[in-house]
C-alpha cells in the first residue's frame, strides 16, 4: 500500500503546480482510503495467505541457485543519503516497534542510495517506509513488517546473504524484493523491492537497522491545540546528487486530536506563482497574508506567500475554525529550507 500512496503522492507533487484547495483534497481522500485499507487488511490478510497457499498461486519455486551475497552489482553509489535527520539506535526494532509504527521515527535508515534515484520520499506513522524513484518513474521501496514474505505470487526465489544474515529474493514480474528477519526470533523482516535484482541487493547492501530516521519538515507548529499530536508524516525530497544534497519537494503532515475523530492535514510546499483564480486573501495569521476557504469536510486556512513557502491546513472530522487559526498562527519555518537538515521536526518541542 505504502508504494501506491507515496507514488501518487510524488507524481502529484511532480506534476501539477500547487492547488491549495485541490492538494488538500486529494490529500484527505487519501487518508480516508488509508483507513480503509488498513481495516480491510487487518481483517483479509491471513484469509489472503491462506488461500493462495490452499489454491496454489503463491507457488515459490527455488531454482537451486547458489548463495549470492548482495552488494555485486556495478552500480555507483551516491554516499549517504541527504535529507532527513538520523539518529544512533539504542537496539534492533522490535516487533512491537514496527506493528506499532511511529508517526515521528523510522525505525531504518540508508548510508547511500544508487545514483540511479533522484526522488526519496519517507512515510511515517501506519505503514512506514521509504520510496525512491528515478527520472523515468521506476520505483523501490524499502519497509519493516511484521510478516516475512511478500503475500503477492512469486516466479522464483533465490537465497542471498545480507551482512551475516540469510535471505530470499523473490522475483514476481517487474518486482524483484530481498526479505530477511533483522535477528533470529525477532518477528521483523526487512522488505526491499526494486526494478531488477541488482538494485534491490544494492539496496539491501546500505540499510541500516542500527540508526532511525526522523521526520522534519521546512515548516512545523511550534504548539499544537489542547489534545493534538501527530498521526503521520509524508516527507518527499529531490536528491541532488552532483550537489550532495536534497531539496523540498513536498510535505503532508496530519494532526488528530486524542479521544475526538478532529484532524488536521498541513500541506507544505516550495512558493509558486498563485493562479488567477486563487481564493483572496482577506487577512492575516501570524503576520503573513492568508484566506480561510471552504473546504470538503470544513475549512482550509491557506498561506500561500509564507517566505518561501506555500503552505495549506484544512480540517476534517470536526476539526474547528479555531483550532485550525491556532495551528496557523503557531507554524514556523525554517531558517534555510534549502537545507534539510535545518528543517522543524514534525513533533512540536
Amino acid at each position: 500500500m505504502i508504494d501506491e500512496l507515496l507514488t501518487e503522492t510524488l507524481r502529484e507533487r511532480a506534476e501539477s503546480r500547487a492547488d491549495l484547495t485541490v492538494l488538500a483534497q486529494r490529500a484527505v481522500r487519501r487518508g480516508r482510503r488509508r483507513i480503509a485499507t488498513r481495516r480491510l487488511a487487518t481483517g483479509s490478510t491471513a484469509l489472503v495467505v491462506t488461500g493462495a497457499l490452499v489454491i496454489g498461486i503463491a507457488v515459490y519455486r527455488n531454482h537451486g541457485e547458489p548463495s549470492m551475497p548482495v552488494g555485486v552489482s556495478p552500480l555507483v553509489v551516491v554516499p549517504g543519503v541527504p535529507g532527513l535527520p538520523t539518529t544512533d539506535a539504542s537496539g534492533l526494532p522490535s516487533r512491537a516497534e514496527v506493528t506499532a509504527g511511529d508517526p515521528d521515527e523510522l525505525p531504518f535508515a540508508l548510508d547511500a542510495i544508487p545514483a540511479a534515484y533522484n526522488l526519496y520520499g519517507a512515510r511515517f506513522g501506519p505503514e512506514p517506509g521509504l520510496l525512491l524513484r528515478d527520472g523515468r518513474g521506476a520505483s523501490a521501496q524499502l519497509q519493516l513488517l511484521d510478516k516475512p514474505t511478500p503475500i503477492e505470487a512469486a516466479e522464483s526465489t533465490q537465497t542471498l546473504t545480507v551482512g551475516q544474515r540469510t535471505a530470499t529474493l523473490y522475483r514476481s514480474g517487474d518486482f524483484h524484493r530481498v526479505v530477511w528477519e533483522i535477528a533470529d526470533g525477532a518477528g521483523v523482516w526487512m522488505h526491499v523491492t526494486a526494478g531488477s535484482d541488482a538494485l534491490a541487493m544494492e539496496l539491501a547492501e546500505h540499510v541500516r537497522l542500527d540508526r532511525r530516521t526522523h521526520c522534519a519538515a521546512p515548516a512545523a507548529p511550534v504548539a499544537l491545540p489542547t489534545g493534538y499530536a501527530v498521526e503521520d508524516c509524508d516527507v518527499s525530497l529531490r536528491l541532488l546528487p552532483e550537489q550532495q544534497r536534497a531539496s523540498l519537494d513536498g510535505a503532508t503532515i496530519t494532526y488528530s486530536q486524542t479521544g475526538t475523530a478532529h484532524r488536521i492535514m498541513m500541506i507544505v510546499v516550495k512558493r509558486e506563482p498563485r493562479t488567477k483564480d486563487a481564493a483572496a486573501l482577506d487577512r492575516k495569521v501570524a503576520g503573513w497574508p492568508a484566506a480561510l476557504v471552504p473546504a470538503e469536510d470544513g475549512v482550509q486556512l491557506q498561506l500561500p506567500e509564507f517566505g518561501e513557502l506555500t503552505l495549506a491546513m484544512t480540517t476534517s472530522r470536526g476539526a474547528t475554525e479555531a483550532e485550525v487559526l491556532a495551528v496557523g498562527k503557531a507554524v514556523r519555518s525554517a531558517p534555510d529550507i534549502s537545507m534539510p537538515e535545518h528543517w522543524l521536526p514534525a513533533t512540536p518541542g
